[in-house]
């Protein structure tokens, strides 16, 4: 068996234990609602110590509400099964799914980190595609197309302009760089997002026209039970293009993906070169792959997302050594443009509680030969 077989095989299996894990949720989500029946373990009396005006019974309160919950996850399922099939026409390269996964999901058990994945996916559509994810949008995503704009104001300015997004996730902020007239690409490398952007992007018919319940997996931090089980309509708006527009979504490791030198304008990162083992490396492959002239524009925190993972590599850098590290390549960090924002990500609107991240602005701009 060649190398390059065995890691073909290994990024097939990967993909079948990710569309398992979308076709296990409403499985493992039902018998995760189970244990949270031992509400009915408090008496009658203590039940009924729950009802607000004009509720009269504890006990049918809470059995409603389980049901509420059960009946989501199912639609959850229904929507989670359209997003993985038909298998084969995914992505082109993967072979066909084993028929141990498409005709009995239940027989191969997803991980805990696998569904956590599924749960946080179907967060993220809430996010990048529906209205309630426009202030998160907001927040982290017009600082760098209001920095695209700034730098080429009108559309024959655009036009060929070629602008990476690695990171991409849904694909939400490369179809807004698409939008506004640029080339641009995304690139994820994470399977849950890939096989999502791919319904989204390319099978949606109708602006709001699916419903999902993103918010039902914790009781925790609810001001009402009913915040509960609010359902999410996406997309926003549909994803659809003008004529000549182009847009397109990479699937790969990004430092695989992008090596040949001098390719693009525009590297925009949105939360992302946390996401390396060695943030050096992302930083040396954006100043490789710029042309000279080009820029990147830059947000986010530096939630390291392999520290303190055992066997796993981490190089943890604060932002000042970034920007040393920047700086040694060659690129020009452009000090005006620096600034801290105050973003929210993948949250809850309803919740009692949110994490707020000082997330780091900056354009840093290769040298001109």
């Amino acid at each position: 068996m060649t190398e390059s077989r065995s890691v073909e095989e290994e990024e097939n299996m990967a993909f079948q234990r990710v569309v398992n894990a979308f076709l296990q949720y409403e499985l493992q989500q039902t018998q995760w609602l189970k244990g949270k029946q031992n509400m009915f373990r408090l008496g009658p009396k203590e039940l009924d110590r729950l009802c607000g005006e004009g509720e009269k019974s504890g006990v049918s309160l809470v059995v409603s509400h389980l049901q509420s919950i059960k009946q989501r996850i199912n639609t959850n399922q229904q929507f989670l099964n359209t997003v993985t099939l038909p298998y084969e026409d995914l992505f082109p390269n993967q072979t066909k799914i084993d028929p141990q996964v498409t005709n009995a999901p239940t027989k191969i058990t997803a991980y805990h980190d696998e569904m956590e994945k599924v749960k946080s996916t179907l967060r993220q559509i809430a996010r990048e595609w529906s209205s309630y994810g426009a202030p998160e949008r907001d927040q982290c995503f017009l600082p760098l197309l209001n920095e695209l704009k700034e730098r080429y104001p009108t559309p024959e300015s655009r036009s060929g302009i070629r602008v990476l997004n690695p990171g991409g996730g849904l694909g939400r902020l490369a179809w807004e760089i698409a939008r506004m007239g640029f080339v641009s690409q995304g690139n994820e490398f994470s399977f849950y997002m890939l096989i999502t952007s791919n319904a989204i992007l390319n099978k949606s018919k109708e602006q709001d026209g699916t419903t999902i319940y993103p918010w039902l997996h914790s009781f925790c931090n609810l001001l009402k039970s009913e915040d509960q089980l609010k359902g999410c309509s996406f997309p926003d708006e549909l994803p659809s293009l003008p004529p000549g527009s182009d847009f397109s979504m990479s699937a790969g490791d990004f430092l695989e993906v992008y090596t040949e030198p001098n390719t693009w304008d525009c590297v925009v990162t949105s939360f992302f070169i946390d996401t390396a083992h060695n943030v050096i490396d992302y930083i040396e492959c954006i100043n490789n792959i710029l042309v000279p002239g080009g820029v990147w524009i830059n947000i986010g925190p530096l939630l390291y997302h392999w520290a303190e993972m055992p066997g796993e590599q981490s190089v943890e850098l604060t932002f000042e050594q970034i920007v040393n590290v920047i700086k040694s390549f060659g690129m020009q960090i452009q000090e005006e443009k620096s600034k801290t924002y105050e973003c929210i990500y993948n949250s809850n609107p309803n919740s009692m509680m949110n994490l707020v991240y000082s997330a780091e602005f900056f354009v840093a701009v290769k040298p001109k030969l």
